[in-house]
């Protein structure tokens, strides 16, 4: 009889613990419902009127929202020193450089008005080239003479690069290879590429003028300058050849003697 009582005082302890589980199971969902659903977003406030964290709470996301900006505004900063201390180098060398230029002045007074001189002519070139510019530009139909005579400018202004340029149209467009004005500016077209050392271009073009103006009193030069080429790019035979003709066929001429001087040079 004692042994029955106790098992239905062990049952019944059991039956109100599970009961408690399960009012435990249903608060708590109740709670999650009740604190999640927007309708009720009123009554949460009005609860946590009664918390007493609330505001501890409150005050704690408004620091962490500060201690943030604080951050970003620290990492901005930084980068704005870091930009400004470069600049502040690059400035602090060009001044050092300056002051080192200017303890040179200083020491070379004649300096400054020589460099006064320089700018003043570079000046003066530069005008020089912009009013030929003007000139050029302003020809809608450029002349054959006038092709010419810009070749020779920038021959004269050791342009030979331009030179050749403008030679070349000039021969393209005057077709009277009879005229000395062309021979001319063969000859000068020869001599710019020989000048810029272009010696495969200066031996067709020199050949050509001793071919097209055979009785030319520039043949001797031609001759010349053309034996050079060969030399200049190793072709001694060549060039031997040439500077020994120019001394057989004109050894009155004023290319004489450098030609003896290169050719002894040859045998050397």
């Amino acid at each position: 009889m004692v042994a029955l009582n106790n098992e239905k005082n062990r049952f019944g302890h059991e039956e109100i613990l599970l009961k408690k589980i399960i009012c435990i199971f249903f608060s708590v969902i109740a709670s999650i419902v009740f604190w999640s659903h927007p309708a009720l977003a009123k009554e949460n406030n009005i609860i946590n009127a009664y918390n007493p964290f609330a505001d501890s709470l409150q005050q704690i996301s408004v620091n962490t929202q500060k201690i943030n900006n604080l951050k970003t505004k620290a990492a901005e900063l930084k980068l704005l020193y870091q930009q400004a201390f470069k600049k502040y180098e690059q400035l602090k060398d060009r001044l050092k450089n300056l002051y080192a230029e200017f303890k040179i002045l200083q020491n070379q007074p004649n300096k400054i008005a020589y460099l006064k001189k320089e700018i003043k002519d570079l000046d003066n070139k530069i005008k020089k080239i912009n009013s030929k510019s003007v000139i050029f530009k302003s020809q809608n139909k450029t002349t054959t003479r006038a092709l010419y005579r810009m070749a020779k400018t920038f021959y004269n202004d050791k342009n030979y690069n331009k030179a050749i340029k403008y030679f070349n149209a000039f021969m393209r467009k005057y077709k009277n290879k009879t005229n000395k004005l062309y021979s001319h500016a063969l000859l000068y077209k020869s001599e710019s590429y020989y000048i810029i050392k272009s010696y495969d271009k200066g031996i067709v073009n020199f050949n050509k003028f001793i071919l097209d103006y055979p009785k030319s009193k520039f043949i001797p030069e031609a001759i010349l300058k053309e034996g050079l080429c060969f030399l200049d790019i190793g072709d001694k035979s060549d060039g031997r050849y040439l500077l020994e003709k120019l001394i057989k066929d004109y050894p009155k001429s004023v290319e004489d003697r450098p030609a003896r001087m290169y050719l002894n040079k040859t045998k050397q």
